[in-house]
């Protein structure tokens, strides 16, 4: 009998690996570790080690202008994420009260109510 892993090798699917390495273990008639996570905590650790190998291995791969536009990519991307968080932090704050029809700019105090 041989045991399915198909591509889960090739994957950073966690659970696909974790179903994979289970098989495995069934399969090489090896008993189960001790402990009700001890299989996901290896897993999880020999995976993030790979992880880190592969990276730094693409890492010495790059020219200096890849380098620089992965880092530029990536600055931008930190900025989505502030400005999602300052949308998010608007949103919540104008839900929060609500505008009197006559005022088509900031609302002064007197024209505003706030909401529960």
């Amino acid at each position: 009998m041989q045991a399915n892993t198909g591509n889960t090798g090739n994957t950073g699917n966690t659970a696909a690996l974790l179903v994979a390495a289970e098989d495995w273990l069934l399969h090489e008639e090896l008993p189960r570790p001790a402990g009700e996570t001890t299989i996901e905590r290896l897993m999880y650790a020999a995976h993030a080690e790979a992880e880190e190998a592969l990276f730094a291995a693409l890492a010495g791969r790059l020219t200096s202008d890849q380098g620089t536009a992965l880092d530029a990519l990536r600055q931008a991307i930190q900025e989505l994420g502030r400005l999602a968080k300052t949308r998010h932090i608007l949103s919540y704050v104008v839900g929060r009260y609500q505008f009197d029809e006559r005022d088509s700019g900031p609302c002064p105090r007197p024209l505003c109510r706030r909401e529960g």
